[in-house]
């Protein structure tokens, strides 16, 4: 007898859909097929689940939407500047001092016209290996911080 279960399919916010599959000696193998490719295209490693890594060797820094891990090593020493894109609901991005200098060289990140990140115009790491992960809320116009990673 087969079991039913759900799982999404291989797309961004797609709805989860049913599926049929098929117990040891039954002969429903077109639904367990079906269901195995959509496992396949929803798991982990799917694109649109991976991170982009960019390491950023100079100022300004201008962040794009394909960047979601931003690490900051500049060539020459100096303060950063770091620009955000105009935010979209959900979009996420990690901004980290690689170099290790941010307590000398504040990393200072700034929030596109009319959004903020957490409240104010622009958040600095300051520490050396300092990191935070943001996260945009369209409702409120701000770019949460989830994780501050302070050294």
């Amino acid at each position: 007898m087969s079991t039913q279960v759900t799982w999404p399919g291989g797309s961004s916010d797609t709805p989860p859909a049913a599926w049929s599959v098929p117990a040891a000696g039954d002969l429903n193998w077109s639904s367990l097929s079906g269901f195995l490719l959509a496992l396949g295209a929803s798991a982990q490693c799917t694109t649109f689940q991976k991170f982009g890594i960019r390491v950023a060797v100079s100022t300004p820094v201008t962040v794009s939407t394909t960047d979601c891990v931003v690490c900051t090593n500049l060539t020459v020493s100096g303060a950063v500047a770091v620009t955000l894109p105009s935010g979209s609901n959900k979009q996420m991005f990690i901004i980290s001092d690689d170099k290790g200098d941010a307590a000398t060289n504040n990393i200072t990140i700034s929030a596109g016209a009319g959004q903020t990140i957490g409240g104010s115009a622009t958040f600095v790491l300051n520490g050396n290996r300092d990191s935070v992960m943001i996260v945009f809320h369209s409702d409120t116009l701000d770019w949460k911080i989830v994780i501050f990673a302070h050294h």
